[in-house]
């Protein structure tokens, strides 16, 4: 076993509770099948999720933190939106944590992986899954008005996509309006070459909406071969 993978192993096990580990296990088996049965392009786990998938990293050591980064915040929001949910395996360990989460994605293949395996995770713990509710689109178009988020918590994890200015600000102003968020800085928008690049992203969100931006976590990415940071956003 690759080093990487081993510390990653032992995270997982100081992370994750029993259940959890025994859902995970689940929904990694499960999309292993979707992938050899429908192929990379239909089953939505093209590209990354498919490198996760063969190198067993569906949960990833940033995903880690912020579980370990909520249960140290219980009572500072209600609620937790997860932008960009991708499959789901986040989301089904938050829920398994006690949390209300939200949790969208706009690609349509994902969005069907994700519904697949939160029928897993009523199958583990229906509680759990009765705490999940999902949304099909992108950020910020996702909210509707009659969404009150002020008290809220937001996940801003691996957001990286191409849009107009004006269409990074409105994202970045919506996160805004959250209670408390967890943030990838070096994944927001455009991929950041260094540390300082990513870091002086977070000060400049900082400044703009008087919020604090405290890095919490480095994490590794394997499977991309790239290394980041967690920041807490609160205002």
């Amino acid at each position: 076993m690759h080093p990487t993978q081993r510390l990653l192993n032992d995270r997982r096990n100081e992370v994750l509770s029993e259940v959890q580990q025994r859902t995970l296990a689940s929904l990694e088996t499960a999309l292993v099948d979707r992938l050899a049965t429908m192929g990379e392009d239909a089953s939505g786990l093209y590209s990354y999720y498919a490198r996760k998938l063969r190198r067993g990293t569906l949960l990833s050591e940033c995903d880690l933190s912020v579980l370990a980064a909520l249960r140290e915040r219980v009572g500072q929001f209600r609620r937790v939106w997860e932008i960009g949910s991708g499959v789901g395996q986040l989301t089904a360990m938050l829920a398994l944590d006690g949390h209300e989460v939200i949790a969208f994605d706009r690609d349509t293949g994902r969005y069907a992986a994700m519904t697949e395996n939160l029928d897993i995770l009523e199958r583990h713990d229906p509680a759990a899954r009765g705490r999940i509710s999902t949304r099909f689109g992108s950020f910020p178009a996702v909210l509707d008005e009659k969404d009150d988020i002020r008290a809220d918590a937001v996940l801003v994890l691996g957001c990286s996509f191409t849009a107009s200015k004006m269409e990074y600000r409105a994202f970045e102003d919506a996160v805004a309006r959250f209670a408390l968020g967890l943030m990838d800085f070096p994944r927001l928008f455009t991929p950041a070459t260094n540390g300082e690049e990513w870091r002086q992203r977070a000060r400049d969100f900082a400044e703009r909406y008087r919020v604090a931006v405290v890095p919490i976590a480095n994490y590794r990415i394997p499977e991309l071969g790239k290394e980041g940071e967690l920041f807490v956003v609160a205002g």
